[in-house]
Formats: C-alpha cells, sequence, structure tokens
C-alpha cells in the first residue's frame, strides 16, 4: 500500500512474518510473526511479538535472523494460540 498524504480516519494494522525458508511446499513454515497498530497519525499504539513453533527445524538463522538458542528458550506458541492472540 502506498501512502499518501490523504487523511487516514482508521487505525492500520502491518503484519510481518519470519520462515524456515522461502517455499510452503517444501515444508518451510512461520517460525515468527509480528504485528504493530498505527494510529491516524501513523504513531504505534498496540504492537505484538510471538515466536511460533514450526514443528521442524527453524531452517537458516541468514533467512530470518533467529538462532536454535532463542527458539528454544521461547519458542512455544502454536499457529492456534497465534490467530486467537491476533
Amino acid at each position: 500500500m502506498i501512502m499518501t498524504n490523504k487523511t487516514i480516519n482508521q487505525p492500520i494494522v502491518v503484519i510481518d512474518v519470519e520462515t524456515t525458508g522461502l517455499f510452503p511446499f517444501r515444508n518451510d513454515r512461520i517460525v515468527e510473526i509480528a504485528a504493530v497498530v498505527l494510529d491516524q497519525n501513523l504513531k504505534i499504539t498496540n504492537e505484538f511479538v510471538s515466536l511460533v513453533n514450526p514443528g521442524r527445524d527453524i531452517g537458516p538463522s541468514r533467512i530470518h535472523g533467529l538462532t536454535a538458542d532463542r527458539k528454544s528458550t521461547r519458542l512455544n506458541s502454536s499457529h492456534a494460540n497465534i490467530s486467537y492472540a491476533v
């Protein structure tokens, strides 16, 4: 979406995901999801970040910047828990 100088009358949600790779048909999965809510002035009013258990190894760190150490200490959310939280 391209932002213009028009007035924004409602919040905007920006979502970002990190994955184990680039090919879901090769069993690559989401490992982290984040979202921010922006108000009419594009200021962050709320945010959400969670690691997601992909049910497999986390893949190459060069794809997402996560390490196995970080994964093992915090990775406990399932996709179902994430969809409820968001």
